[in-house]
């Protein structure tokens, strides 16, 4: 015979999105790369809903060394400071290096790499004009997670 189990109640994901215990306590979602991924392609890096994640991806980050967030972050800020450059290709090429780092023994770990490369889908799909705004404002949001993360990150990681 088959056992009977009492009937199962499943909450939906906005249920339990802003429960005490963090945003995504109990989450049918991943983790907090698939909101961050799902709020970049509706709005901008700026808007308050997708700043309000910076600190937990900044500690999702934790486990890559200070050097490695450190040469992605100062990468990305060199391309936006450039001005007479096709950033398509240059994001393109530094997409490649950030696949490359993430597939080397020792590399950046997935949460990193997911987390730059959704940024760059999202930013490479832009207009030629629209792209060095959504650019530079990327690299700002990308500060304010670094900032996060060497806040969570462990001393040996620095």
């Amino acid at each position: 015979s088959i056992p009977s189990f009492p009937s199962l109640t499943i909450k939906p994901y906005t249920e339990f999105k802003n429960e005490p215990g963090g945003i995504f306590m109990e989450s049918s979602r991943s983790n907090v790369l698939d909101d961050y991924a799902d709020l970049i392609r509706q709005k901008s890096f700026k808007d308050k809903e997708v700043l309000n994640l910076c600190e937990n991806l900044g500690k999702s980050l934790k486990d890559n060394s200070n050097n490695q967030v450190r040469k992605f972050y100062d990468g990305l800020r060199t391309i936006a400071r450039r001005d007479k450059v096709d950033h398509y290709v240059q994001l393109t090429l530094y997409k490649s290096r950030v696949m490359y780092s993430s597939a080397r023994r020792g590399g950046i770990n997935s949460q990193l790499r997911d987390f730059l490369v959704k940024s760059l889908n999202v930013i490479l799909e832009k207009e030629q004009k629209g792209m060095p705004k959504a650019l530079q404002d990327f690299a700002e949001y990308f500060e304010a997670v670094y900032g996060y993360y060497y806040c969570y990150t462990s001393k040996e990681n620095r």
